[in-house]
């Protein structure tokens, strides 16, 4: 009943309705309907815009695609949710080794650089005490 009390506009005296099993059926479906479960007139519309731009692909182009993609990328369509988070750890694990490498390069130039100055300034010291002693 207070199911149509929101519905709102019904003739109390069409209620025997209630009372017929397919019609019971029908109103425990419809009383299970909330704005979680129900379609939207904008979900529609997008879904509708999506199909018109081509979007949406039927089944069998999608099947075709599918198959595409398995024979580029051996058998991805067999990874399970499993293997994507062993393959998300790995490349997480590589980004991780990638930025230590990156580090240590980064330290080994700057040893580089400080190592260069300081044979530079030790080679002047030496040319600057030579230059002295043929006074």
């Amino acid at each position: 009943m207070e199911t149509l009390k929101k519905i709102g506009g019904i003739d109390v005296r069409h209620l025997w309705i209630i009372h017929d099993e397919t019609f019971r059926e029908f109103f425990d479906w419809f009383t299970k309907i909330d704005d979680g479960n129900l379609v939207t007139d904008l979900l529609l519309k997008s879904y509708q815009e999506l199909v018109r731009n081509g979007t949406v692909l039927s089944d069998t182009i999608l099947e075709e695609q599918l198959q595409e993609l398995n024979q580029e990328y051996v058998n991805i369509l067999d990874y399970n949710d499993r293997d994507v988070e062993a393959l998300e750890q790995q490349l997480e694990q590589l980004v991780e080794v990638e930025e230590k490498y990156e580090k240590l390069l980064n330290g080994a130039k700057k040893t580089d650089i400080a190592l260069t100055k300081e044979l530079s300034e030790l080679d002047r010291n030496i040319r600057d005490q030579d230059y002295l002693l043929e006074k």
